[in-house]
């Protein structure tokens, strides 16, 4: 039992550290397309992300696959920005309807604030979740034994990440929430705004991380 309460505690620490806040940046960019009444569909694309970093974390830790650690580290901030822009995208794209339609539709529709759901976008988050579930799988394998079993460790080291994710996005729910509801920015422009906000704090560590793959050989 100790060990699962070291582990978990290393997982939900390692998420919300804020001096390695590129994980938070990504779950936030996530966040971004979404209103606290259509959190549901949220859910599903970070089940998807989980699914992701699930199956990383345990063909990594588990040696089944070799983790160039500059590469990934470079790769995280590329789906963070990646995200940030597809959200960007869709609200320029996105045309408010007819006034006397509005009260008719439904309220994610009405305002287009949400990401579109299809199976390439789970695919491609599922992706994203395996680039940031092989960069925690170095961090899991630097605190493992050698002669320890990996069950234990894997499980409770992934519940803790899955325990702070939540965390975040809830924080994240809630911000946008009290943006659009009291400081009443438009529901169009307010995931543009926070995607900019993330990619312009985003494109410091896509250099760094940048340079000590391609340069600092």
């Amino acid at each position: 039992m100790d060990d699962f309460i070291f582990f978990f505690k290393q997982g939900l620490s390692h998420i919300s550290d804020l001096g390695a806040y590129d994980h938070i940046l990504f779950i936030a960019a996530l966040a971004a397309a979404y209103h606290i009444k259509n959190g549901k569909k949220l859910i599903l694309l970070v089940s998807a992300f989980t699914i992701g970093h699930s199956i990383a974390l345990a063909l990594a830790t588990l040696k089944i696959v070799k983790v160039n650690s500059s590469l990934i580290e470079f790769l995280i901030p590329v789906t963070i920005i990646a995200t940030c822009l597809t959200t960007i995208l869709r609200q320029l794209k996105y045309k408010s309807p007819p006034l006397q339609f509005k009260k008719a539709l439904d309220h994610s529709k009405k305002t287009g604030f949400h990401m579109e759901q299809n199976g390439a976008t789970y695919l491609i988050i599922i992706g994203f979740g395996i680039v940031h579930g092989l960069g925690f799988s170095n961090y899991l394998r630097f605190i493992l034994s050698e002669n320890e079993s990996l069950f234990t460790p894997l499980f409770a080291f992934n519940l803790g990440l899955e325990v702070g994710q939540i965390f975040i996005l809830t924080i994240a729910l809630i911000i946008n929430f009290v943006l659009l509801s009291y400081v009443k920015i438009s529901q169009k422009h307010l995931p543009i705004i926070i995607s900019i906000l993330i990619t312009i704090i985003s494109i410091p560590i896509l250099l760094d991380t940048g340079n000590a793959l391609f340069f600092e050989r």
